[in-house]
């Protein structure tokens, strides 16, 4: 036998030996299939397959946090339609108090691909307000309140773990930050008629 058909006859017993202890180890970890057993049963040994044994499942601890809220009502269409108009309005209001002398030099706002935004200047924190289209929710990262995720419930963005609403959270925090009155709840579905 030559020199090179040496190399490739022990090239090729590696390679096999190397594939059976894969899947001894496969085997072993119940991960490989029965299919793959019948076809290389010499390389797997005699030891029988045994489906692993599933955890049971287990209830849900009462009071525990789901993270999950219930399924919106709104069609793909309606959600964003209300979602944009949303954030367009919170958007030009954001704007509007840039434009005030008293604003800082690096306040900021931006809108862009449902996502605003909002950098208050003057090391006040940055606010981001999104959609999350396949929960139908509007998700609020808050440097006052940290992250919020709102349901469209009754005319308007609501948190469900507190029952506040988007417009009333950002109308108080605001207004404590800039130490003066902003009223976010007049803006599109802020639901002023309820207060």
């Amino acid at each position: 036998m030559s020199l090179f058909g040496q190399r490739a006859f022990l090239l090729k017993r590696f390679y096999l030996k190397a594939f059976g202890v894969c899947l001894r180890i496969l085997h072993n970890k119940s991960l490989l299939s029965t299919s793959c057993r019948r076809l290389y049963p010499s390389l797997i040994g005699t030891r029988a397959y045994t489906r692993p044994k599933l955890r049971p499942e287990v209830a849900p601890k009462q009071g525990a946090r789901r993270f999950c809220t219930a399924s919106s009502t709104l069609d793909d269409i309606s959600y964003h339609n209300i979602a944009d108009e949303t954030l367009d309005a919170i958007a030009e209001l954001f704007e509007d108090l840039g434009e005030s002398p008293s604003s800082p030099t690096d306040y900021d706002v931006q809108l862009s691909d449902g996502v605003l935004t909002v950098n208050l200047g003057a090391g006040r924190g940055i606010y981001v307000i999104n959609k999350q289209s396949p929960n139908k929710q509007i998700w609020l990262s808050s440097p006052t309140s940290g992250p919020k995720r709102y349901d469209f419930t009754s005319g308007t963005w609501m948190y469900a773990h507190d029952g506040v609403s988007l417009h009333s959270l950002l109308s108080s925090e605001i207004s404590g930050v800039l130490g003066h009155e902003v009223d976010f709840t007049c803006l599109t579905y802020g639901a002023a008629d309820e207060l």
